[in-house]
């Protein structure tokens, strides 16, 4: 077995020890803490929203329906400032490949701070956003993951200015990165 971290790597202990281990050092770990599964069914489509880091869970829920051979109808919007932060791009393009309706919408809030060349969205996760590449905004499951801030901006999006209800929108924040 193995397992994979994804952090942004900081100024704490924690990190800085974490970073220095060698492969196949002991740790010693609790939890998980997360709440998010994909749901049995597939009436409904999923939204996943995730800020840096934050697309960790969905890494997991996309690698699980893509060992499943599961069809999904999500789609991702995943925020960065640069290129240069986005962890994982490229293994979400291949789960884009490997998983049946599963979509992605990968989108750089500062490019230009950036070293690299980026021709796609730079959009901040909004109503703008989500209408270019949702067939509808009512109706989704809506799971939203990054840092506090980012968490309940979109959280506040959804509800007051969309209206989802709050019972079609689950949420994760990622404090300390």
């Amino acid at each position: 077995a193995s397992l994979r971290i994804l952090l942004r790597v900081g100024e704490t202990e924690y990190k800085r020890s974490l970073v220095a281990a060698p492969p196949g050092s002991a740790v010693l770990l609790e939890g998980p803490d997360g709440s998010f599964v994909l749901p049995a069914d597939d009436a409904r489509p999923l939204v996943f929203i995730a800020g840096g880091v934050g697309v960790a869970p969905f890494l997991s829920m996309l690698a699980e329906a893509a060992a499943r051979e599961r069809r999904l109808d999500a789609t991702l919007f995943y925020s960065n400032r640069r290129p240069e932060d986005a962890a994982e791009l490229d293994t979400l393009a291949r789960l884009e490949q490997a998983v049946p309706g599963f979509h992605m919408v990968p989108t750089m809030t500062r490019m230009e701070r950036s070293h690299r060349r980026w021709t796609g969205e730079i959009t901040p996760i909004g109503p703008e956003l989500l209408a270019r590449y949702l067939p509808t905004l009512d109706g989704p499951r809506y799971y939203v993951a990054g840092s506090p801030a980012l968490v309940a901006s979109v959280r506040y999006v959804l509800l007051r200015q969309l209206g989802v209800a709050f019972e079609d929108i689950k949420i994760e924040m990622f404090t300390g990165y």
